[in-house]
């Protein structure tokens, strides 16, 4: 049982990652053709780019763990299979599942749900690939099935960043068809243009809420917030109170004694400030501008836990 299982999972991975790597190619020459004319083909550039990291999402997660890239409404016997194939009985009729395995009868999780577990395996990239992978997500149905409305600059290229960021990862993963790839000229000098577009984007943005908080009121503003993908910062331009949006998490720091202090971190993802208009959009972006990404939020732990856990009687 443990060898069909290797073999099928190989099967999966093999295959995923085959369409993941063709659809890349074929966006990213789509996307580097439209260097002069950004919105020439920008539909189909960005539905191939989606479709790839949807993709390539599922190949890392089928080597990870293959039932994972399943839905629920899997056959209890071939969930039972594929999680722990050793329990099997030697008389497991496997062959009556084989043929719809390798035809991927089975449905399997939404781009949303692949996102949700890459921040389950690699919760070090959380941070700073949520913006981008949102923005992905938003865009990846109207781009199948429905007609895209006008993108800026900026957010065509972040989908081909995002793209290349994940198949760096796959490529870290020496996950077949994506091990051996490499980058093309035109990536990495499109790579390096983002990172130079990044400074100076956030330079103008900065100087234009610096421009807008001259002319505004000694006043400081004041806002409230409701939920722990928030938090309420000084806002580095003007003074007033602006929102950090991210994640608030729970980590233990262990002591000598064997015991371990709960820690509650929230690791900003964006900040906005609605008075002087300063708007930064990732990770990146608040690192760019001097702002703190992390904050300690430890002093809340206990609403936390209530919170988390209320329907547990925590």
């Amino acid at each position: 049982m443990e060898d069909y299982v290797t073999t099928i999972k190989n099967y999966y991975v093999d295959n995923l990652s085959r369409a993941a790597i063709d659809y890349l190619r074929s966006g990213l020459n789509l996307f580097h053709n439209q260097t002069h004319s950004y919105y020439a083909n920008l539909q189909v550039s960005i539905g191939n780019l989606a479709i790839s990291v949807e993709l390539m999402l599922k190949s890392l997660i089928a080597h990870q763990s293959l039932l994972l890239v399943f839905r629920t409404d899997l056959p209890l016997e071939l969930r039972t299979l594929l999680s722990n194939p050793i329990v099997m009985p030697k008389r497991f009729e496997w062959r009556k599942y084989d043929i719809d395995l390798r035809s991927f009868s089975y449905k399997t999780i939404e781009l949303d749900e692949c996102i949700s577990c890459l921040y389950i395996l690699r919760p070090d990239l959380k941070q700073s690939l949520q913006p981008h992978l949102k923005f992905l997500s938003k865009c990846r149905n109207a781009s199948v099935h429905l007609a895209l409305p006008n993108f800026q600059k900026y957010e065509l290229d972040r989908t081909a960043f995002v793209a290349l960021q994940i198949c760096k990862l796959l490529k870290e993963y020496k996950i077949v068809h994506f091990q051996y790839y490499n980058l093309s000229d035109k990536d990495n000098y499109f790579l390096d243009k983002f990172a130079e577009e990044r400074v100076e984007r956030v330079r103008k943005i900065i100087e234009k809420a610096k421009l807008k908080s001259r002319q505004l009121l000694p006043e400081k503003n004041y806002v409230s917030i409701n939920g722990w993908e928030y938090y309420i910062t000084i806002c580095p331009i003007c003074g007033s109170e602006g929102i950090l949006e991210g994640d608030t998490e729970l980590s233990f720091d262990p002591d000598e004694d064997g015991g371990a202090t709960p820690i509650l971190t929230f690791s900003a993802i964006s900040f906005k400030c609605d008075i002087c208009d300063l708007y930064l959009q990732d990770w990146q972006e608040l690192n760019l501008s001097g702002m703190e990404t992390d904050y300690d939020r430890s002093d809340e732990t206990d609403e936390w836990f209530g919170q988390e856990y209320a329907d547990n009687d925590y």
